[in-house]
């Protein structure tokens, strides 16, 4: 517990968590239960219970990324990497507007965006410098898990249905967030959307190793677009099976 409040430069080295070590594998089978759990029961609620169970979730969310926030100010390492610019960031403030509004274009940023950044993020951490019992790390779980969990549950409930038509849509959204980021990651030297430099681990090192930087970020629409035939294909045959 000597390392529970210790944040980013204080830590020493090596007390940090391996990736895919005993305490990564298991947080992410904590996700799955977590997720399975939460699923279950929102399917068994009636609309006004699942309404509110949603919003509760999603204020958890909000209340978890600004925890994070007034940690990191309190101890003094606030600094540009840490606003809140990177996807699952923002999946905080979509889960919040979704949970209140809905509407079908959040219906699919949620799903075919947020939720396989979640997922990503779970399976690659960049939060691994910190150890096992350390608020910063438990709180990148806690959130990550739940970022993930929020759309899998709606769709469980089948409150949230993802339309491949929307998919354009959702990649202009991508396209206006990430232009503005990628200059002002190199004026911040910040790493937002990962357009600076690829997460260490994670499938955008084999793009960088094959076309170099900036080159490699054309990498992430390979990937995105894998990761949308892989979510929507199966949702759009099952759909329209069912009809």
């Amino acid at each position: 517990m000597e390392y529970f409040f210790l944040i980013d430069r204080h830590l020493p080295e090596g007390v940090g968590i391996q990736m895919y070590g005993p305490a990564h594998i298991l947080w992410m089978i904590a996700g799955i239960i977590v997720c399975v759990l939460l699923c279950l029961y929102y399917r068994r609620q009636g609309a006004p219970r699942r309404k509110c169970l949603a919003r509760y979730l999603a204020l958890f969310i909000l209340f978890l990324e600004l925890f994070r926030i007034a940690a990191q100010i309190i101890a003094g390492v606030f600094r540009a990497d840490y606003l809140p610019l990177h996807l699952c960031a923002l999946s905080t403030f979509f889960t919040l507007i979704h949970a209140f509004r809905g509407g079908k274009l959040l219906d699919n940023i949620l799903y075919g965006l947020c939720m396989p950044s979640a997922i990503a993020a779970l399976l690659f951490p960049d939060w691994l410098r910190y150890p096992v019992l350390n608020i910063q790390s438990i709180q990148s779980f806690l959130i990550h898990i739940m970022l993930m969990s929020y759309p899998i549950m709606r769709m469980s409930g089948g409150d949230l249905r993802p339309q491949a038509k929307m998919l354009p849509r959702c990649l202009l959204l991508i396209v206006v967030i990430a232009l503005p980021l990628y200059f002002l990651n190199k004026l911040l030297n910040t790493n937002f959307f990962f357009l600076n430099w690829p997460s260490p681990g994670s499938p955008l090192e084999i793009f960088d190793e094959l076309w170099g930087n900036p080159a490699y970020i054309f990498g992430i629409f390979i990937i995105i677009a894998v990761l949308w035939m892989l979510l929507y294909l199966p949702v759009e045959l099952f759909y329209r099976r069912k009809k």
